[in-house]
């Protein structure tokens, strides 16, 4: 996460501590936690404020984040991301035009038996039964779905004279194609494309969804690993279905197994999590890219609704009454003052406000 100084107009805002009222820098965000602590003659504030439009710190411009493409505009609320359909196109293996790459499409097995080759045996079958040679096995490829057809190939030569004669149209290899490109998309793009849902009505949501490889219906856009976000996926992948999260209320790391009858257990620190999840299988590629990309989505989604904050702390001295006795209520002077903006998120911000700033600010007050 960047986070970034800035200046901002100052005007006088003001917190009720049970120590007295302080002036502060700036606004508070009322809706969410503020800490205050008294060590001896000091008196040390912590808040948030609002980030405004929260562009000094635009997400998807730090390293590893990926890139997403979507189909219109109205996906790409508050942002910058690519809403260029070819964009789209080109991450899901299909030409400029929306299109099926037929060179994606034939070049899928890396044995060389091409999905063309499984095409036309396809047909064969559905037209002239499911009893191929062991000759054609081989020069299609043995990826064949066989049917209950009854009728056979016995000849080569009548097979070879039937196409020649046109018994094998074009539009039945391209509907064939367009099915086994429905099958087969997710090897065609590989791991590190994800296809993703996208809403901007009052709040923006974008997550990882399923896709049934329909040309016709895409889905709403597609995050995109890019070389920094592959490395980070691969590095040590989870096996599937496991979850390794930290708990800001419980200030543990929790892992989390998703089927019936898994673990759910807590641990001190994010090495001994991390350790454990990995004794509950092998590590899964496109689970972990999954996690990864919902991961970037999400916080991209919290930028977009505005749940962007600076956090401040301040330090005051007690001012000196010359009169003891006097009713006048404590004055409090601040003395020293630090402010780090672009934090996305309520919980990543104000976890960050407790333990990065209040907690040594109230260390050091105490030296």
């Amino acid at each position: 996460m960047l986070n970034v100084r800035k200046v901002i107009q100052r005007t006088s805002h003001y917190i009720e501590t049970e120590y007295g009222e302080v002036e502060v820098q700036f606004e508070p965000l009322e809706h969410c936690d503020m800490h205050a602590e008294r060590v001896g003659d000091k008196l040390v504030v912590a808040y948030l404020v609002s980030d405004g439009d929260g562009s000094s710190c635009y997400p998807m411009d730090n390293c590893g984040q990926g890139d997403i493409y979507t189909k219109a505009s109205a996906y790409a609320y508050r942002s910058s991301i690519t809403d260029n359909d070819a964009e789209l196109y080109s991450a899901l293996g299909l030409h400029s035009d929306g299109s099926i790459n037929d060179e994606s499409v034939l070049t899928i097995d890396n044995e060389s038996n091409s999905l063309i080759g499984h095409a036309v045996a396809y047909f064969m079958l559905t037209n002239y039964g499911h009893e191929l040679t062991d000759e054609w096995l081989e020069y299609f490829g043995n990826d064949i779905d066989e049917t209950d057809d009854d009728r056979s190939i016995d000849n080569r030569d009548e097979l070879e004279t039937d196409m020649i004669d046109g018994q094998f149209k074009e539009e039945e290899i391209a509907a064939i194609v367009v099915t086994l490109y429905a099958k087969h998309w997710k090897q065609i793009v590989g791991p590190y494309v994800l296809p993703i849902s996208c809403s901007s009505g009052h709040e923006t949501s974008i997550s990882v969804t399923t896709w049934d490889g329909d040309p016709d219906e895409l889905p709403d856009g597609v995050w995109v690993a890019n070389k920094d976000a592959i490395e980070n996926i691969n590095a040590n992948p989870l096996p599937r279905n496991v979850h390794v999260k930290y708990s800001h209320r419980e200030k543990a790391w929790r892992v989390g197994h998703d089927v019936p009858g898994g673990v759910n257990q807590k641990f001190p620190d994010h090495e001994a999590a991390a350790t454990f999840a990995h004794t509950l299988g092998p590590g899964d590629i496109e689970w972990a890219a999954e996690l990864y990309a919902d991961s970037i989505l999400k916080e991209y989604a919290m930028w977009c609704n505005g749940e962007v904050y600076g956090c401040c702390v301040e330090t005051f001295e007690l001012v000196p009454d010359a009169d003891p006795h006097s009713d006048a209520p404590t004055v409090w002077e601040r003395v020293k003052d630090d402010a780090c903006w672009g934090f996305i998120g309520d919980e990543y911000a104000e976890q960050s406000l407790l333990d990065d700033f209040f907690t040594p600010a109230v260390e050091k007050a105490a030296k």
